[in-house]
């Protein structure tokens, strides 16, 4: 396996789905957007939580909901394709 994206940023709803696969507290909105975007980066690879990154202004890269807060790392792991 290789990094193939990494120095991604979730939302703590998004670090919370992508770590356990919970949905439970969001409203429809938040739950579509969070699904959708780990089903996009999933095509690419295996998706891995990081450590916490901290309060930041910077949109979530999976769910793109654009709004300030605290932010986890997470990285896309796949295998390497040579040709």
């Amino acid at each position: 396996m290789t990094i193939l994206f990494d120095e991604l940023l979730a939302c703590d709803a998004c670090a919370n789905a992508i770590a356990n696969g919970d949905y439970e507290g969001y409203d429809a909105g938040e739950e579509a957007a969070t699904k959708r975007g780990i089903r996009d980066w999933s095509r690419e690879g295996d998706l891995v939580l990081g450590d916490e990154y901290g309060f930041s202004w910077r949109g979530c890269d999976c769910c793109d909901n654009g709004l300030g807060g605290n932010k986890h790392y997470f990285a896309v792991l796949g295998l390497e394709v040579r040709r």
